[in-house]
């Protein structure tokens, strides 16, 4: 219980970090280092807004820190 209440008091923005480290984590765990990955982000309300997106890389160069530059670039051109 202490941990949910902890994660509630938690600064927005290092909460949203944490959860883009783990699913970017879990999204290549099982790929080995030198496969070329990519990730592309959308909305699934309105499929007419563009997409987001990381390009072609190794997948050891996909890290948590380019997904969340990527991710904080798009939310500041929306505010």
């Amino acid at each position: 219980m202490s941990r949910i209440r902890a994660r509630q008091e938690q600064n927005p923005g290092t909460y949203v970090k944490e959860c883009i480290t783990a699913l970017t984590n879990y999204l290549v765990d099982d790929v080995p280092a030198r496969v070329l990955v990519s990730l592309r982000i959308r909305k699934t309300e309105n499929l007419k807004i563009k997409e987001v997106g990381i390009s072609l890389r190794r997948r050891e160069q996909l890290k948590t820190d380019v997904v969340w530059t990527v991710i904080a670039k798009e939310i500041q051109s929306n505010a």
